[in-house]
């Protein structure tokens, strides 16, 4: 009886042909499995969401039962949730400019710093005099993507310091934005806070309009995390923490 990838080695010209031929495709499937299992732990996939994502794709919840054609198939959607494989040169990027996306990562960390009671200022000004320990510059908008990318790990850091949890891309496909990375903040804003119950605080706020950050208006939850923000920094200032 054939393997189980008889007919795709036909396919691909490999049936019947000499050992080095059938070890060249044993190979190729190798090595996109091992990239398929970077990716998952690179997009932060569950095993349960992992699976999903195998089956939705190919029909099939484990790569040993998938030939080349399935394995691509799913490295492609796994490209599309936003897996970039890491490139051979790892030159430093030094005269590339930072793009939109890393200046807005960066903002949007520090508002969260802020928002935490982390720190006191959260003006442009602020983050200019933060970011400039990792490059004199004189404006985000002039840091090349390496110095940005210094910036932002250094963030990212200070966050997890503090107990945030980073949505993952699954948590944005089931979520949604910005409602994952709302999400994330208020339940730690409640966690610092002491809130036991934040379904009742959000009833309690929005006059028994919400109780739910998922699916609420992007205008009214900023209204609840500056809130908060405004409670915890009044926290930490009362009792000099």
């Amino acid at each position: 009886m054939r393997g189980n990838y008889s007919q795709e080695a036909e396919r691909w010209g490999m049936f019947n042909m000499n050992t080095q031929t059938n070890n060249d495709f044993d190979s190729l499937r190798k090595s996109l499995i091992a990239k398929i299992h970077i990716a998952k732990k690179t997009l932060g996939l569950s095993e349960c969401n992992y699976r999903a994502l195998l089956e939705k794709i190919t029909g099939k919840n484990s790569c040993k039962d998938m030939g080349v054609t399935d394995l691509k198939d799913v490295i492609s959607e796994m490209k599309r949730l936003g897996f970039e494989a890491r490139p051979k040169s790892k030159k430093r990027p030094v005269s590339r400019k930072a793009d939109i996306p890393q200046v807005k990562k960066i903002r949007a960390y520090w508002i969260s710093l802020y928002h935490l009671g982390e720190i006191t200022d959260s003006s442009e000004e602020a983050l200019k005099s933060f970011a400039q320990r990792y490059a004199k510059v004189e404006h985000l908008n002039w840091l090349t993507s390496y110095e940005a990318d210094k910036v932002i790990k250094a963030l990212r850091g200070w966050l997890d310091r503090v107990g945030y949890y980073h949505p993952t891309n699954s948590d944005y496909d089931v979520l949604g934005y910005p409602d994952a990375d709302n999400i994330c903040l208020i339940n730690l804003q409640s966690k610092i806070l002491g809130i036991e119950d934040i379904y009742e605080w959000l009833r309690n706020f929005t006059n028994g309009q919400y109780s739910s950050i998922n699916g609420m208006p992007t205008d009214v939850a900023h209204s609840v995390i500056k809130q908060l923000g405004s409670e915890i920094r009044e926290f930490k200032d009362q009792y000099g923490l």
